[in-house]
């Protein structure tokens, strides 16, 4: 469970910052026949390489373990507090009216 949600959620910061495989690869100094492998659910990293792969994402372990719901839901949580909008603008980009 833990590898698929890994899985998941590395192909969606892949996605997310327009990434691909090499570049993860180039900056987590891990082969590219395994980064294919971890992005096609095949792999079964070792926690040393997930902390690699993690450390050129630069998102901590614990959250690429999440359901992806969860960590995309942490994730916007993240962006909106430090683009500095406040709890206004994290309800607001979460589709919610600000408190009145």
């Amino acid at each position: 469970m833990y590898n698929q949600n890994f899985t998941e959620n590395v192909n969606w910061l892949l996605a997310a910052r327009q990434w691909s495989k090499t570049e993860l690869h180039k900056r987590a100094a891990v082969s590219l026949a395994f980064v294919s492998d971890i992005t096609a659910g095949k792999g079964n990293p070792s926690v040393e390489v997930m902390e690699k792969i993690c450390g050129a994402l630069d998102v901590p372990l614990p959250l690429l373990l999440l359901p992806n719901k969860d960590l995309r839901y942490i994730v916007e949580l993240y962006e909106a507090l430090r683009k500095g909008h406040g709890s206004a603008g994290i309800e607001n980009s979460l589709g919610k009216e600000p408190p009145e």
